[in-house]
C-alpha cells in the first residue's frame, strides 16, 4: 500500500511499498504522463508513442514545442481502441 514519496529537485521519487502512478499530494492519482511514461507503460520507443500522438491515435496535450503530456483516459481509449472524441 501507500507509504511515503520524497519530492526531489523536479521529480517524485517513488518510494517502495508505492504504485508509480501515485503522485506526492496525498495519494492523489497522476491525470497526465510524459511521452516517456507512456513508453514505458505500453512496452514501447518514445518515439512511437510520439508518432501515435501525431497520428491522432493517441490523444496529447502540447505544453510546448517539445513538451506534451497525455491523459490516463487517452491512455485507456487508446488501450480498448475507443475514441475521445465526441
Amino acid at each position: 500500500m501507500i507509504e511515503d514519496n520524497e519530492y526531489r529537485g523536479n521529480e517524485f521519487q517513488v518510494e517502495e511499498g508505492r504504485d508509480e502512478d501515485e503522485c506526492h499530494a496525498g495519494g492523489v492519482t497522476r491525470e497526465a504522463y510524459k511521452v516517456e511514461e507512456v513508453a514505458k507503460l505500453l512496452g514501447c520507443h518514445p518515439k512511437t508513442v510520439r508518432k501515435l500522438c501525431k497520428e491522432g491515435r493517441i490523444q496529447s496535450v502540447k505544453l510546448g514545442p517539445r513538451c506534451a503530456r497525455i491523459t490516463r483516459q487517452a491512455i485507456e481509449a487508446f488501450l480498448t481502441g475507443q475514441s475521445l472524441a465526441g
